[in-house]
């Protein structure tokens, strides 16, 4: 006998005696719905059991990481997410006991809309209450938003049927709303951004680095942002597959604006290049990589995406390629130089004075990506190299430095290896 077979047998015992009857159904609806309750709150309850020993495991291998404001309660989103799901699975599974126990339908009907009042009302003021009281961004929304429009139908009429009032509709509308001013903040926050920090070496600013994951978040649940936030204030009429690509060209549009505002705080024009050239390509490498999606949404709209951050990036390439003028220029009398040894000397001279510079210089510069690090030092050599090896076999020939070159191929090639890292050449 399984553990459901003595409820059944009971319940369809007493519902045939007219005198029990009633206070069968009134017993059992409050029974049943307390039982939900507690398990509800159970379920919940070992969860955060769960994340509490798991984040404190990790606490001991590593340093905390500085969550920001929006990100300090995701336990409580995911525990509304848990609720919410755990409800639908504990009432499915009471349908399936109800239809045994209490066969006649429209007593069954009864029970039910009096047994779900409690454990309905719980969950939803309870999600209602993080939605409306707590600042914790969309990101943590959307599964929420998406496992309750999925089941919209379903919530709806549990909250319509139900003995008590359920704003389950209010819920719904303040969660999309909440999500819609979620998505506009982003966009505020990139346009209006006042600080001042850039990255001392170039590399990606933070702000890049979080905004494409906000996007890549966003494709992941494409529909329910889709239809129940974009569409919201999409104007009547509007194609709806285009809401979310037109979403992505003016975040990045804006997210452009907002890193060539930073690329001005920089003192060193070079460094802004670089600074630039870093962005770009880590946009470029996301918008291409296949696990975020987001390519595929973005081209809708702008299929030559990717072209415009690739010709960004060789423009970036050859403005930094510039800062390397001087060294070219120092070297373009060296065919003129003949027996002369005075005249290769200064040249060589020169050229070490103000190579050094240079290297000094850009000693902190970072280009992340190490395919374009080491293509844009092939650049840099092919520049020079030409040139200085001619200065180079002459001034060996002349015997102009019996001292010793400082660059030598080998050498001059390891400075030109450790652009971009912070290996110093002494």
């Amino acid at each position: 006998m399984t553990d459901e077979e003595p409820v059944i047998k009971i319940g369809v015992w007493l519902l045939k005696q007219p005198r029990v009857s009633h206070n069968f159904l009134s017993y059992y609806s409050e029974v049943r719905g307390a039982t939900i309750l507690k398990n509800i709150k159970n379920i919940v309850e070992a969860h955060k059991t769960i994340q509490v020993a798991s984040r404190s495991k990790l606490s001991t291998v590593r340093k905390p990481i500085q969550r920001s404001d929006k990100n300090d309660n995701p336990v409580d989103v995911e525990s509304c997410f848990i609720m919410c799901s755990s409800l639908l699975n504990l009432l499915e599974l009471e349908e399936k006991l109800m239809v045994k126990a209490i066969p006649d339908t429209s007593k069954r009907a009864q029970v039910f809309r009096e047994l779900v009042s409690r454990p309905l009302a719980y969950v939803v003021l309870q999600t209602q209450k993080i939605v409306n009281e707590k600042d914790i961004g969309i990101i943590p929304l959307l599964p929420l938003l998406h496992l309750l429009s999925q089941n919209y139908a379903r919530f709806h009429n549990l909250a319509t049927n139900s003995i008590g009032d359920v704003p389950f509709d209010s819920l719904m509308r303040q969660l999309q709303v909440k999500c819609s001013s979620y998505v506009n903040e982003v966009i505020e926050n990139l346009n209006e951004d006042t600080t001042k920090f850039v990255p001392p070496d170039g590399n990606v600013h933070p702000t890049t680095a979080s905004t494409l994951n906000f996007l890549a978040s966003l494709t992941v649940h494409r529909v329910t942002v889709t239809q129940h936030v974009l569409a919201l204030t999409a104007p009547q009429g509007s194609n709806t597959n285009l809401l979310l690509p037109k979403l992505f060209a003016r975040i990045l549009s804006a997210l452009g604006s907002m890193l060539k505002k930073k690329a001005n705080l920089y003192d060193d024009p070079v460094l802004a290049t670089i600074f630039l050239l870093n962005n770009y390509n880590y946009i470029a490498k996301t918008l291409a990589d296949e696990q975020d999606g987001l390519l595929p949404a973005i081209t809708e709209m702008n299929s030559n995406i990717l072209s415009f951050y690739h010709a960004e990036i060789a423009t970036c390439t050859n403005e930094y390629l510039k800062s390397w003028n001087g060294i070219v220029s120092i070297l373009k009398p060296v065919e003129r130089i003949g027996e002369d040894k005075q005249m290769a000397k200064q040249v060589m001279s020169t050229f070490v004075r103000d190579f050094d510079q240079v290297i000094a210089q850009q000693t902190d510069y970072c280009i992340s990506d190490p395919k374009i690090s080491s293509s844009v030092q092939s650049a840099v050599r092919a520049r020079i190299w030409k040139n200085y090896s001619l200065l180079l076999d002459i001034c060996q020939k002349l015997h102009v430095f019996p001292q010793g070159i400082k660059y030598t191929e080998n050498t001059f090639d390891m400075a030109i290896r450790n652009l971009f890292s912070s290996v110093r050449i002494n």
